[in-house]
């Protein structure tokens, strides 16, 4: 397993990098990455959103370059290749520094297998703190479960910074520390009590101060959630979705859980059986009854934490018996990288349809002569463009990536009445939307020529 995990990890990170690199528009230009990158093309300083402060390292690249005043296209790269290198720094800590092979396959695993949406749409800190955890975990390990016991401080200021990486993550720390400390010490119950306490107090900090903040605030009404769309559940659209994507590109994840789930009885592993059960139901629960009618790419980064759920004993038990069968481990683990991966190539189509889109858009600007528009969402195509909140920020880096001079702002909106009072501004991007524009920023990415916005409405 070892050398498995070495070689098959890091070749499958070289993958994973290769497709960032050759999809780097779809990736570093899809709603908040763009935002993300308008904002470093602005200011050349770290955007932290909704006091999720340890999303901050995956930026380090494209701010590195814009620093350095890089390219817009330069930038994007770097953006859409530092998600991929810093997970994998994360692997490679786990592997080559902690030597914690079991923890790193399932890091691989958990990589890929609720993976599709997700690598094109990459700025979700679900998955970053998914990270930290599995980090954690693997360090936990090394030092024993009951290193948490003994420094409580210590452990209570890690889990509260991946905490505070999104309220959501609550479950998957407790499972993972639930699931430690019970195959240590059963049902040794004084054991519990520190875990328990320690994660339910970060959660509790994280939800406190998530109501100062108006986004984090109007997801964490939990209560009113549950007694609004719970008597409906089966009519939700969130639910719906779900079931699409796990007989779609879930479906090799659920196929695995079942099974997993299977054998845990089989063998008499109730006590385990029943986590994953209680937790995977309660988890996606949770997010269906809070986001009913939240797109599947948006469903999808909320469900990251449920394959962690079912990795754990998936690799300690079901894989497990097979490690002592060479070819048959191997060719398991390569049955599900290779299947998953290339799902995840087939996903682009997605992506990349929004990109051609823009372009087609552009050139038609080009032709009528106008670098700022408006339309209505009655007047795209919303299957194509699945969102347009951040279509200003969009159409600003595609438009400018060959050059500065082409630079162009087409705004999408449900409410083209909203903006008739900025159609005479000679702005970058509309006033409600735009910061002051240093004049560096403008000058160097975004040359729009003088003008005013157009209302294009069909």
């Amino acid at each position: 397993m070892k050398l498995f995990v070495r070689i098959g990890g890091t070749v499958t990170f070289i993958i994973l990098l290769v497709l960032a690199i050759l999809f780097y528009k779809e990736r570093a230009t899809f709603l908040d990455l763009a935002l993300q990158n308008y904002y470093f093309v602005l200011y050349k300083i770290f955007f932290i959103p909704h006091m999720r402060f340890g999303g901050i390292l995956p930026q380090i690249p494209p701010l590195i370059v814009r620093c350095f005043n890089g390219s817009i296209k330069e930038m994007l790269l770097a953006h859409s290749a530092g998600f991929v290198a810093f997970y994998f720094a994360f692997f490679a800590i786990i592997t080559f520094a902690l030597k914690n092979y079991r923890i790193a396959l399932i890091f691989l695993l958990w990589q890929l297998l609720l993976v599709s949406n997700n690598f094109y749409s990459i700025s979700s800190e679900i998955p970053q703190g998914v990270a930290f955890l599995l980090l954690y975990f693997a360090w936990l390990e090394k030092n024993n479960p009951n290193h948490l016991n003994r420094h409580p401080v210590l452990h209570f200021l890690i889990l509260l910074f991946i905490q505070f990486l999104h309220p959501l993550l609550v479950a998957p720390i407790l499972f993972v520390l639930l699931y430690s400390f019970y195959t240590h010490y059963k049902f040794d119950f004084a054991k519990y009590i520190a875990p328990v306490l320690l994660s339910l107090s970060a959660f509790g900090i994280r939800f406190y101060a998530g109501k100062f903040d108006w986004y984090e605030s109007s997801k964490l009404s939990i209560v009113d959630a549950l007694k609004t769309n719970l008597p409906s559940l089966r009519h939700l659209p969130s639910v719906h979705k779900l079931f699409h994507l796990a007989l779609g590109d879930h479906l090799l994840f659920w196929i695995l859980f079942g099974l997993t789930l299977i054998f845990l009885f089989v063998e008499k592993r109730y006590v385990i059986g029943t986590l994953l059960l209680s937790f995977t139901c309660g988890y996606l629960l949770l997010v269906c009854v809070t986001n009913p009618d939240a797109d599947e790419f948006y469903l999808e980064n909320m469900v990251v934490p449920i394959s962690i759920f079912m990795l754990l004993p998936f690799t300690d038990f079901v894989l497990k018996k097979l490690i002592d069968v060479q070819p048959v481990f191997i060719l398991v683990l390569l049955f599900i990288i290779s299947t998953r991966l290339i799902s995840i190539y087939n996903k682009h189509s997605i992506y990349t349809n929004r990109i051609s889109w823009y372009n087609k858009e552009f050139n038609i600007m080009d032709k009528t002569g106008e670098n700022r528009v408006f339309k209505s969402d009655a007047d795209v195509p919303m299957d194509t463009l699945i969102m347009t909140w951040a279509s200003g920020y969009e159409s600003l880096l595609l438009s400018s990536i060959n050059s500065p001079d082409s630079a162009k702002c087409l705004s999408i909106t449900p409410d083209l009445s909203a903006f008739k009072t900025s159609v005479n501004c000679d702005t970058l991007l509309v006033p409600r939307w735009e910061w002051p524009i240093p004049k560096e920023s403008r000058n160097r990415y975004f040359r729009l020529t003088r003008g005013y916005y157009q209302i294009i409405d069909k």
